[in-house]
């Protein structure tokens, strides 16, 4: 019952509140772990980010590409990535969370 618009825009909506939540617990928990190493696990946690990106597109791209409703399919492959997203939430507790100087 709802249009492609309103799937699009829920999905998004999850999609984003999950990658915002999780990626600045990625960060803190990196710069917790290896201070020292911070340039370089901030340029691998990109890097990686990247290459998910570009994987994630590929594969949508060819779903929707063979699909008679494209518009559906997007919405289903939005609500899908932010079902992925919304599932990891729970690791984010188990991350430690120090205040102060690293």
């Amino acid at each position: 019952g709802l249009s492609p618009f309103a799937w699009l825009s829920s999905a998004a909506f999850f999609v984003g509140a999950g990658f915002g939540l999780m990626s600045p617990a990625g960060s803190n928990a990196g710069l917790q772990l290896a201070p020292a190493a911070a340039a370089t696990l901030a340029a691998v946690r990109s890097a990686s980010m990247q290459v998910g990106a570009i994987a994630a597109i590929s594969i949508i791209t060819g779903l929707i590409a063979d699909s008679d409703l494209p518009g559906e399919t997007q919405s289903w492959c939005y609500a899908a990535v932010g079902a992925c997203f919304i599932l990891a939430l729970p690791v984010i507790v188990r991350i430690p969370e120090h205040r102060g100087a690293w």
